[in-house]
């Protein structure tokens, strides 16, 4: 009876183990470009709301899509996919400019606001 559930547990822990890390195999090309989309379109929806750590959190799943999953799916893509990306990258940091713009100038009003007050 302890043999069967130590098997069971070992086989449950070995299936996780393996179905964690091929997490990016199983992501086709298709769901890759579909769920970088939903990324940039939540980028897109909340970036002038994020703050520093929001933006440490969105670099590292933004390098997910444009170096490990890009580089997992790029012979199996055509230019007009290919474009797509290129687009994502420029409106990702086009965002991130505006909105790292909107908190300088934000320190720079409550300064001023602490030296007329």
């Amino acid at each position: 009876m302890k043999l069967g559930f130590l098997s069971t547990t070992l086989l449950s822990f070995l299936f996780l183990f393996i179905s964690t890390s091929c997490e990016v195999e199983r992501l086709n090309k298709d769901m890759y470009l579909k769920q970088f989309s939903i990324f940039m379109e939540e980028i897109a929806d909340n970036y002038m709301t994020y703050e520093k750590i929001d933006w440490e959190r969105k670099e590292v799943k933004f390098k997910q899509f444009t170096r490990e999953y890009y580089d997992l799916h790029i012979d199996k893509m055509n230019e007009s996919e290919l474009k797509m990306i290129s687009v994502f990258k420029k409106d990702y940091y086009i965002c991130k400019t505006k909105s790292k713009g909107k908190r300088i100038l934000k320190t720079i009003e409550d300064g001023i606001l602490k030296i007329t007050s």
